[in-house]
């Protein structure tokens, strides 16, 4: 009996040790979707670009997607005159963001891009750090090339608490499918 009641302690404690936050799917505009933790809630303002916008204030972790359609993208580079720096593809895509995000951050660093496909979509994904607002932040990147647009899925938190979110926010930049 002593060994059955210590097996059943060991099985309560392994258990509550490995509970993940249950995950809710949103869907946007009948365009996408993407698995976010249970705790998250609608936050309006934290990117006026942003067609998805959700996070959790208490814990300070947030997620954010942006989609552009590929032909605005392309519209845009003409517009500006720099097509031949950027080409309208993916690569040219995630270039453009990345510059403009080492113009906005203070000690920005950011990982080795790494080339992968999410969900049948090509994409790279990428780990970035810097200082927003005087906060050291913590950013996991994912750009994506969907049919007919391109995605921003951005999750991020205070660079302290980065290792207690890594996981959610790997699992979110790899949850994006278009409909």
């Amino acid at each position: 009996m002593k060994n059955l009641a210590c097996l059943f302690l060991l099985i309560l404690t392994f258990n509550a040790c490995n509970t993940e936050p249950k995950v809710k799917t949103i869907t946007i505009k009948n365009q996408y979707t993407l698995n976010i933790p249970e705790p998250f809630t609608p936050i309006a303002n934290l990117n006026e670009e942003a067609s998805l916008e959700y996070g959790n204030t208490a814990d300070d972790f947030y997620v954010i997607v942006i989609d552009e359609s590929k032909l605005s993208f392309r519209e845009a580079l003409e517009l500006n005159g720099i097509e031949a720096e950027y080409k309208p593809d993916l690569q040219g895509y995630t270039d453009i963001l990345i510059n403009s995000l080492k113009q906005e951050m203070v000690d920005f660093k950011i990982s080795e891009l790494k080339d992968t496909v999410l969900n049948n979509l090509p994409a790279k994904l990428a780990n970035i750090t810097g200082k927003v607002n005087a906060y050291d932040v913590y950013f996991q990147y994912a750009f994506i090339e969907g049919r007919n647009n391109f995605y921003q899925v951005m999750t991020w938190a205070n660079l302290n608490k980065k290792d207690r979110y890594l996981n959610a926010m790997n699992k979110m930049v790899r949850s994006l499918k278009e409909l």
